[in-house]
């Protein structure tokens, strides 16, 4: 059984989209990815069990293209980061 806070970073880490995201730029790493989340959430909120309500962000994207045809994807991280940055201070 995991503690509540690798439960949540596995819940994070191993769902979804994040999930794709990290298999694609960092394969291999997805375990090394999750205990590093788990180590920043014991950091941030502590040990104990976590009492928060879920929420979700519902999105569909397409690929957007600059005047020179070059895709906005790599830029999606950053982009995110930036709008959800009041959520992950």
């Amino acid at each position: 059984m995991h503690s509540p806070i690798k439960e949540a970073a596995i819940a994070n880490c191993h769902g979804g989209m994040l999930r794709t995201h990290i298999e694609q730029h960092a394969p291999g790493r997805l375990e090394e990815i999750t205990n590093a989340v788990a180590a920043v959430l014991t950091e941030k909120f502590g040990a104990g069990p976590i009492d928060a309500p879920m929420q979700a962000i519902l999105f569909t994207a397409s690929i957007a293209r600059n005047a020179r045809g070059v895709s906005f994807i790599k830029q999606l991280p950053s982009l995110l980061r930036a709008h959800f940055r009041d959520y992950l201070t």
